[in-house]
């Protein structure tokens, strides 16, 4: 039974940490045409692991309604793929997409199965964060060059008192803002009734918002912005202000707004103005354009996508699309569109369903800490290309295996 104790946690701490190198071309080798990283591997020795532990213990591979739903809509997802290989210029592209998604949905079963009771549900949010935060210190440490060496994207700076612009351990910014906001769901809830002792609370949150300002990524800030105000509202709408730490933390989230309101407001001047005296384009025009041909791609071709990696062949810039939900349609069509939206929107809409129902506060801050984390993953993939990145699939698992929890079911049950 000890073992078994140790054994969860630590799978937990290993699959997150393979989080962070799953964006990482270095971390990988290539078999056939297929490039293959060592997350990849490891993610899949843990599954393998994970099934030989149930089938050693006699364990039940069962699946209630909302998994097996999910994994219908990951199969939309596939079939769809695997249609768009046959009108598609680049089959063999398709082909990895389609080991892309089983790879989605082995993470999402993780992230289901691993957390299965309020415990481990407390131990991974611990992890999540813990390691998101030591991925925004690395970042301001590397932005205000106290760290001068190569962990990821170093760019020229934007901010004067800033050296460097510096995202870390991630070479994506999708993904460290979606790893961000995910942290920032889960802070901001704990620090109401504190996950960690309250003054390492307070200590993560000003970390993490730390690294959100070095990013400079204006997709990030209007992310974090949008977020906190989404939390203001819940916890006026919902009364939690009455909570500990209540008051206290709405101060915080409001100050935290100011902040980045007035960053993003002066961010977007410097760039108007660098772009009227044309020293350099705006990312955000070069973006816009790609949307407008991304739509244009759709009404063309609404049920059959283009296939993998197409749009950057034909994009003017030769880049792919800013934007993952345009991305999926483009790529896999109407039915890959529909099966991907799905598995982001049915644990969310159950989350507001089973929040309004809920009696227990502390099951209810769970529910606080997914619905902003989903917000916020979802707008942040209006600015990037995030499917690939895999933390975004086993959060949707835990959000999906928190609403199967006997205590929150029984608390639904009862209240309803």
């Amino acid at each position: 039974m000890r073992l078994t104790g140790i054994f969860k946690p630590m799978l937990l701490l290993v699959i997150v940490i393979c989080f962070i190198f799953n964006s990482k071309e270095s971390y990988s080798f290539v078999i056939g045409g297929l490039t293959i990283t060592y997350d990849d591997i490891v993610i899949f020795i843990i599954f393998l692991l994970v099934i030989l532990q149930k089938l050693l213990k006699g364990g039940k591979f069962g699946c209630d309604n909302t998994l097996c739903i999910n994994f219908i809509f990951f199969g939309l997802i596939m079939v769809s793929t695997l249609l768009t290989m046959f009108v598609s210029n680049n089959p063999f592209g398709d082909i990895k997409q389609i080991i892309s998604i089983f790879e989605y949905a082995i993470v999402f079963w993780l992230g289901y199965t691993l957390n299965l009771d309020l415990k481990s549900q407390e131990i991974s949010f611990k992890i999540i964060t813990l390691v998101g935060s030591f991925i925004a210190l690395t970042s301001i440490l590397l932005a205000t060059g106290f760290l001068d060496i190569h962990l990821g994207d170093v760019r020229a700076p934007r901010v004067s008192i800033l050296k460097y612009r510096a995202i870390g351990w991630l070479e994506i910014y999708g993904s460290f803002g979606v790893w961000m906001q995910i942290c920032l769901g889960i802070i901001l809830a704990s620090l109401m009734q504190p996950l960690f002792k309250k003054a390492y609370n307070y200590i993560i949150l000003l970390v993490l918002l730390s690294g959100v300002f070095v990013s400079q990524s204006r997709a990030t800030w209007l992310t974090t912005f949008l977020v906190l105000s989404v939390f203001l509202i819940m916890l006026l709408y919902f009364k939690l202000r009455k909570l500990k730490f209540g008051a206290l933390i709405g101060g915080i989230a409001s100050i935290g707004i100011v902040v980045v309101v007035y960053l993003s407001f002066w961010q977007f001047i410097l760039d108007l103005f660098e772009y009227l005296i044309k020293i350099k384009p705006l990312s955000y025009v070069s973006r816009l354009n790609q949307y407008v041909l991304a739509i244009s791609i759709i009404k063309d071709q609404p049920l059959l996508g283009l296939g993998a990696d197409v749009f950057s062949q034909i994009s003017a810039d030769g880049s792919v699309l800013h934007n993952t939900f345009l991305d999926i349609y483009v790529r896999s069509g109407l039915i890959g569109f529909v099966g991907y939206v799905s598995i982001w929107m049915l644990p969310f809409f159950a989350l507001i369903r089973t929040m309004v129902k809920l009696k227990d506060t502390r099951y209810k801050l769970f529910c606080v800490a997914y619905l902003i984390g989903i917000i916020g993953m979802c707008i942040q993939s209006q600015f990037y290309l995030a499917d690939g990145f895999l933390l975004i699939w086993f959060f949707l698992g835990m959000a999906t295996a928190f609403m199967s929890l006997q205590g929150v079911r029984k608390d639904v049950y009862l209240n309803a």
